[in-house]
């Protein structure tokens, strides 16, 4: 059953064409497997070398769409990966100007014009986000993420760690944390509510679920 769930996921994984996605998957993987292999880590590089070799040898001619797709996250010729980063130079004006509380909520929009690039490629606003209202909105959300993360380790450890009853639920809360913020480094996933609230849930599941060890609550 966990073979035909990791099947459907990762084909939908694939077809979707997101790339921020696939990064965070990457990430995922990459902690659960030095979570379960810790002494094989240079032999996963090396696989993953040797993977990346051979995706570059077949992927062009077999699946020419998805190759496209997955080398462009690295070429600065692309025009959106380009305008990305003038977007990227312009949001760095926006909080040099306005550091502690930003430009306001459903504001970028309105002032990129004024901080635009000279040499971005659009002339309006696309994939800038003011996702956390200034300084004290971030500070916010990395102290939710870091309190949910720390009582999520607290149990997993205290209730014996993968070989607890509740091992695989707990690593599960970690690692969609963990890919919810790789993946958010390319994508306002936080202001999306369909993706917002099945995070809510998972934040909150580490101090809802009672403790197994009567001595431990």
């Amino acid at each position: 059953m966990n073979w035909i769930a990791l099947t459907v996921v990762g084909m939908a994984l694939v077809l979707t064409l997101t790339r921020s996605a696939w990064l965070g998957a990457f990430a995922v993987a990459t902690a659960a497997f030095a979570l379960q292999r810790r002494r094989v880590l240079v032999g996963y590089a090396a696989a993953l070398v040797l993977a990346v070799i051979s995706l570059a040898a077949v992927a062009p001619t077999l699946w020419p769409t998805y190759w496209q797709r997955a080398t462009s996250m690295v070429d600065v010729r692309n025009p959106s990966n380009y305008d990305r980063l003038c977007m990227l130079w312009a949001g760095g004006q926006m909080i040099a100007d306005r550091p502690l509380v930003g430009v306001g909520p459903a504001m970028v929009r309105e002032w990129y014009p004024v901080y635009r690039h000279p040499t971005s490629v659009r002339a309006r606003v696309k994939h800038l986000h003011n996702t956390f209202g200034g300084i004290p909105s971030l500070l916010c959300y990395l102290w939710l993420m870091g309190a949910a993360t720390a009582l999520t380790l607290a149990a997993y450890r205290r209730e014996g760690g993968r070989a607890g009853p509740r091992g695989d639920l707990y690593l599960g809360v970690l690692f969609a944390l963990l890919a919810l913020n790789v993946a958010g480094l390319f994508e306002a996933n936080w202001r999306d509510t369909e993706i917002q609230r099945w995070v809510l849930f998972l934040l909150a599941l580490p101090a809802c679920l009672p403790a197994t060890n009567p001595q431990a609550a």
